[in-house]
């Protein structure tokens, strides 16, 4: 999964971890049949850039393996779009009580290598596309991977943004 992807599917778990009806954006277009209000959450602007010298952060032992690994990592600068959509019937309040939840739930805490830099939301509007009220947000943030590679082989493993259970 891309950086941006990861960043996206942990802001997700944690949103739906707070109760909330939520997708990453475009997944799911079927938002009008929801009966309540969904958050969609996407990728406004990223910027990925090196974390350390050429990636690399140093050593560590790894008690499972008995090895010691080199740590490489990354760092991701990302915009994420938050767009909660509530239907007809809930009324812009229930956008605007989605929005406090989400809110919430993004202030309470995310992963180890995610921090919430800032979070903005534009004012409470109908979307005739979708028959909904709509409100949108955008949550910057930076995200830390890492990626180990072991003395052997020298094989890189994927980067994981930190403090995420593969």
């Amino acid at each position: 999964m891309t950086a941006a992807g990861q960043v996206r599917s942990e802001i997700v778990s944690r949103l739906k971890a707070a109760g909330l009806d939520a997708a990453e954006a475009y997944e799911d277009e079927r938002f009008r049949e929801r009966s309540g209000s969904v958050v969609a959450v996407g990728a406004k602007q990223t910027e990925l850039a090196h974390a350390g010298l050429m990636n690399y952060l140093g050593e560590r032992y790894d008690a499972e393996s008995g090895r010691t690994v080199e740590v490489y990592g990354r760092k991701l600068k990302m915009a994420a779009s938050l767009d909660v959509y509530a239907p007809r019937r809930k009324g812009a309040r229930g956008c605007e009580q989605t929005v406090e939840t989400v809110s919430e739930a993004l202030l309470d805490g995310l992963a180890d290598g995610l921090t919430l830099d800032e979070l903005s939301w534009e004012k409470t509007e109908w979307d005739e596309e979708y028959g909904m009220f709509v409100r949108r947000g955008t949550a910057r943030c930076t995200a830390y991977f890492v990626a180990t590679a072991d003395e052997e082989s020298a094989v890189l493993t994927d980067f994981i943004l930190k403090g995420v259970m593969q």
